[in-house]
């Protein structure tokens, strides 16, 4: 009798780890987003028109959320718990909210996106500087061109809730009779970042735009920035990201 016993039992507990219909339904949504398969994607959410959102094209990259991912167990019909796992920052535990489409369960992007952000605490980064700066002057590549840091054009707006720094960093001067608009290379938007710091770590607000004319914009929200005041009266900015095999830049530039 004892081997039909431990059979019973191996099947018993194989039967229970079986993932659910809708945990492979958000397991296969979630392999589609990194994938960028927008085609899938459509095929998997509720409103099958925000499935552009994911695409390359609109700059989508898990990003804040994590760099992976794993299914943990359905909640209820309503729900699939998932963990983001991102590097330099603790995991979190999200919902993946599902809604009922002409009978079968959808990903509802809205609903779990707005599970991602409310009520929860800011996710604060384990390190002061995720990542690691090289001491030499700042260059990289930028929207696949190698490029490097040589001049920095900075001028204070004015607006009602007070005055704002608009920052960017190009690898060639403007022109003297024109405004740097005329500058056909990439360029680095630094003004988002809080120079007035010592800096820290990229996030939803303290980030950099890669500005490639005529239109082309990256939002790069991973990565780290450092300032420091020197004693001749220089800013030191010093900058570190790998966003992929085109746009990753290292370094300082003083100004």
């Amino acid at each position: 009798m004892r081997p039909l016993i431990t059979l019973a039992l191996i099947l018993s507990i194989t039967a229970c780890s079986k993932p659910s219909n809708n945990e492979v339904l958000v397991q296969t949504f979630w392999d589609a987003v990194i994938k960028q398969d927008i085609t899938a994607i459509r095929g998997l959410i509720k409103d099958p028109e925000n499935s552009k959102y994911f695409s390359a094209e609109n700059n989508f990259t898990l990003g804040l959320m994590g760099d992976s991912f794993k299914v943990l167990t359905e909640n209820d019909n309503s729900s699939v718990s998932v963990n983001f796992s991102r590097f330099c920052y603790p995991d979190r535990v999200l919902p993946t909210v599902l809604a009922e489409v002409d009978g079968s369960p959808k990903v509802d992007i809205r609903a779990t996106f707005f599970a991602a952000t409310r009520d929860l605490p800011p996710l604060l980064a384990t390190e002061k500087y995720c990542y690691k700066f090289d001491e030499k002057p700042m260059a990289g590549l930028l929207n696949g061109n190698n490029w490097s840091a040589y001049y920095i054009d900075k001028s204070v707006v004015s607006f009602p809730s007070g005055d704002q720094v608009k920052a960017s960093i190009y690898s060639e001067s403007c022109p003297a009779d024109s405004s740097c608009w005329s500058v056909k290379t990439s360029s680095l938007n630094i003004s988002n970042l809080d120079l007035s710091g010592t800096g820290g770590n990229f996030d939803h607000k303290n980030n950099i735009t890669i500005f490639t004319p005529p239109n082309k914009n990256i939002l790069i929200t991973e990565g780290s920035y450092r300032v420091s005041q020197l004693s001749d009266g220089q800013t030191k900015l010093e900058l570190s990201f790998n966003q992929d095999s085109e746009n990753q830049i290292k370094g300082y530039f003083l100004y």
